[in-house]
């Protein structure tokens, strides 16, 4: 995307909540991915308004595969780890009563914390399947049904403004000669590999 308007980028890879105030302060240019309602919390942050990756936030467990047919009240009286820095999940289980909440920084701790007996479940995106792969995290399920569908854009700092017009050009393009789809598709592979060599299949 950048390459097509002549731009080289370089990618820090940071701590989730970490990277938000960075890239808002401007010592960063801009988030990769975030889902639309960072605008809000945000105002130096400018959304490319072009929509990029699909995602869902589900809920994990060390255990049986659980229902949560009522979704986030489900998680009503449980302990829950969640990551820090994914607003979406800050928020929401904001929302719920009686709920206690345990951060980390790293999905993997989350993880480690979850497999620990220190929460009940891991609320996550369902693309952390692959950093339990590539930690050796196994024996992980996913309760059903997906917490939240969400859509990530690209968001750039206040300084950058003028390269949003550029760049939601750039990925109108993408998107019509199949690119953004087949990343899609991409990641949907690989979450379901991760899920099937992390030994949980349904």
């Amino acid at each position: 995307m950048y390459r097509r308007i002549g731009y080289e980028i370089h990618e820090s890879r940071l701590p989730a909540r970490r990277s938000l105030r960075e890239s808002d302060a401007g010592e960063s240019d801009g988030e990769v991915m975030r889902a639309v309602e960072l605008e809000k919390r945000f105002p130096d942050l400018i959304r490319v308004p072009e929509p990029l990756i699909e995602h869902d936030i589900v809920a994990f467990t060390a255990g049986n595969p659980a229902l949560l047919a009522n979704g986030w009240s489900d998680l009503r009286g449980h302990t829950v780890c969640a990551r820090m820095g994914i607003l979406l999940v800050e928020d929401k289980l904001q929302d719920v009563p009686n709920v206690r909440i345990e951060m980390a920084e790293e999905s993997e701790q989350v993880f480690r914390m979850l497999k620990a007996g220190r929460c009940d479940y891991a609320v996550l995106p369902r693309a952390a399947w692959i950093e339990a792969q590539q930690a050796g995290i196994g024996g992980l399920t996913e309760a059903s049904p997906v917490l939240l569908h969400f859509t990530a854009y690209h968001f750039v700092n206040r300084r950058r403004a003028m390269l949003v017009p550029h760049l939601a050009a750039v990925l109108r393009q993408l998107r019509a000669e199949g690119f953004i789809a087949r990343a899609q598709a991409d990641l949907d592979a690989a979450i379901s590999v991760a899920r099937a060599e992390s030994g949980y299949s349904r």
